[in-house]
């Protein structure tokens, strides 16, 4: 799991919304990951949805950097490393890129985001290669 190789199952999720006292967050999360890939990208559009009309945005980062602030080659790199490949990488990068015009002009929310030491210091190459 820890090398996202599996998603492992939905007992480990229950352990661990146990663990950190997360309800059933964790749980959540682990269904949308196995479930229909079509349905976690129409929940993904409701987040976006929201996050266009948020008065002010949070970000904490644990892994990555939020995909309002990637460069163009990071966004890149972290969807292929999520699996996407040709034109629906090319696709899902400038969606992400286009995000960006969220935070230009005069009625844009604040945004801030607190960044792990991890999130600079993890290399997304594959260095098993």
């Amino acid at each position: 799991m820890e090398a996202g190789q599996t998603l492992g199952g939905p007992e480990v999720a229950q352990a661990l919304d146990q663990y950190y006292g997360t309800k059933d967050l964790l749980l959540t999360l682990w269904e949308l990951a196995a479930g229909d890939p079509k349905q976690f990208r129409e929940r993904y559009r409701r987040y976006m949805t929201l996050e266009a009309a948020a008065v002010s945005l949070w970000h904490f980062g644990v892994s990555t950097v939020h995909g309002l602030v990637q460069t163009e080659e990071y966004a890149h790199a972290v969807l292929a490393v999520g699996g996407a490949k040709g034109d629906e990488l090319t696709r899902q990068v400038q969606a992400r890129i286009g995000r960006r015009e969220l935070l230009v002009g005069e009625d844009a929310p604040p945004f801030r985001t607190i960044l792990s030491e991890a999130v600079l210091r993890t290399s997304l190459a594959d260095t098993a290669q």
